[in-house]
């Protein structure tokens, strides 16, 4: 099953936050990190804070682990099928 562009951005923020999640975390996901319109700045430079926290070469591998699975899908739906 392809994966939407919602779960891209999923998985992206799991590995660059680098939390961990507990066995019933994947049920929260759709909800991780809606906030009210007033509380988005403060929510984003909390988000960004704990990206900058993080090792640079971890987050570094992590973004390009995501790039290169998001350039493999992008390959596999346009290549055509063989006969």
């Amino acid at each position: 099953m392809p994966c939407s562009g919602r779960c891209v951005w999923i998985a992206l923020e799991l590995l660059l936050r680098g939390n961990h999640m507990s066995a019933s975390g994947p049920t929260r996901l759709a909800t991780s990190t809606t906030c009210p319109k007033e509380q988005l700045y403060d929510t984003a430079w909390s988000i960004a804070e704990e990206i900058r926290d993080n090792a640079p070469i971890t987050v570094r591998a992590n973004k390009q682990l995501i790039y290169r699975a998001m350039d493999a899908g992008r390959q596999s739906d346009t290549s055509s099928p063989t006969s």
